[in-house]
């Protein structure tokens, strides 16, 4: 009956107008009018001449929703050939009752369209009494080391596995306090490689620990009704023990920042060459530290020694993270005005970086070299100049000595 109204009103809208309904229009069918629960719903989506792509936004966010495929196909409307746009969305049947999708709404040709409904009736299993057995689903919590220091790089992957679709799923995952946090994918439904007809759900975190000492995660929780078939349902219920993480404290390494990462580089590039330079020529010094392993605001700020006759001015810092395979590769980079000041050699420090080597458990350092730069008096005329402009004291001295 429901069915057959719909229709009536479909009909009715084309009779009032015509050229409204061969152009454009959204409908709503589906296949599956009448289901078992955790049986799957299709809902078909057919839409020609609209403006913009239609919004189902809010189904794909319902947790009954599965998946969609799209596609089109070619039809004649009104004389004319018309593109036609077709979606078609599952949905698991997870209550009892009856379930209803639309109206979906749209713009064409200059106004707003409204879809019909669809009615879907979700019966009660009739078969409760068949449980899932151990081979038919799994699901495990790793972490990639207990027994880590403060602050280093770890990776924690959830993944729960099924044979038969699920209805009524509860999924609590645990919490991670104490644990800098950094998600890196939550996959849905996916299939299994090496599981012929498993699904799984799988979710990848980074996380660093932020204190030291234990840390508790908490257990995982995983319940719901297997779906056999129409008839066979099974409830269950499964529970992941929870992980103890014993985290020690950062390693004394000459009081420097702690680092501790898989590896660290550091690299350094200036403007232009720099072996001879004028008293007052100014050019940049680009210091990159880049490391494996670590979040980009673990990187310490660099800051190179001063020294009497070469002064250095902070202008930029950038700082950005990449994930590369199951790690981060984080770089900061520190752009510095140098300045020469006097017209004698410079020795400039080396730059030292400090970190702690995870995967040998040592302490290492990367360092840019220390490098001898020969500043040289200014050519005559450019004194002159800079005396009738700023009264430089440079300038001044050069022409009591010439």
């Amino acid at each position: 009956m429901v069915r057959q109204f719909l229709w009536c009103v479909i009909l009715a809208v084309i009779a009032i107008n015509p050229t409204y309904a061969a152009s454009t229009y959204i409908k709503l069918s589906t296949d599956t009018q009448t289901v078992y629960l955790g049986d799957i719903i299709i809902i078909n989506v057919e839409s020609t001449g609209l403006q913009a792509p239609l919004d189902v936004s809010k189904w794909q966010a319902d947790d009954a929703f599965l998946r969609e495929t799209t596609g089109t196909r070619i039809a004649v409307i009104g004389g004319k050939v018309a593109e036609i746009k077709i979606r078609r969305m599952e949905f698991i049947s997870d209550t009892v009752g009856q379930h209803i999708y639309g109206p979906l709404i749209g713009e064409g040709a200059g106004e707003e369209l409204l879809s019909n409904s669809v009615a879907v009736s979700v019966l009660p299993a009739a078969d409760k009494q068949w449980q899932a057995s151990a081979d038919d689903y799994s699901a495990t919590m790793t972490l990639s080391n207990s027994t880590p220091y403060i602050g280093q790089q770890l990776s924690l992957d959830i993944e729960l596995q099924h044979k038969y679709p699920i209805s009524g799923e509860i999924i609590q995952l645990p919490t991670l306090e104490n644990l800098d946090v950094l998600p890196i994918y939550e996959a849905r439904r996916t299939t299994v490689d090496n599981k012929e007809g498993f699904q799984q759900t799988a979710w990848r975190y980074l996380v660093h620990p932020n204190k030291s000492g234990q840390i508790n995660l908490d257990n995982l929780q995983w319940s719901g009704t297997f779906v056999r078939s129409r008839t066979q349902r099974g409830e269950f219920e499964v529970e992941v023990s929870g992980i103890q993480l014993n985290v020690k404290p950062a390693k004394s390494i000459n009081e420097q920042w702690w680092l501790p990462a898989n590896s660290v580089e550091l690299q350094d590039e200036w403007s232009k060459e720099v072996t001879q330079l004028s008293a007052g020529e100014q050019v940049l010094r680009t210091i990159t530290l880049e490391a494996t392993g670590v979040l980009s605001s673990q990187l310490p700020e660099i800051t190179p020694l001063e020294s009497r006759a070469i002064s250095s001015t902070l202008i930029s810092t950038e700082r950005e993270q990449n994930l590369e395979g199951a790690q981060t590769r984080s770089r900061a980079k520190f752009i510095y005005r140098m300045t020469a000041q006097s017209p004698i050699p410079v020795f400039l420090d080396t730059v030292r970086v400090a970190w702690w080597d995870v995967n040998q458990d040592e302490a290492r350092e990367s360092i840019i070299p220390a490098r001898r730069i020969n500043i040289g008096l200014p050519e005559r005329a450019e004194l002159l100049a800079d005396l009738a402009l700023n009264e430089s004291y440079w300038a001044r001295w050069y022409i009591r000595l010439a």
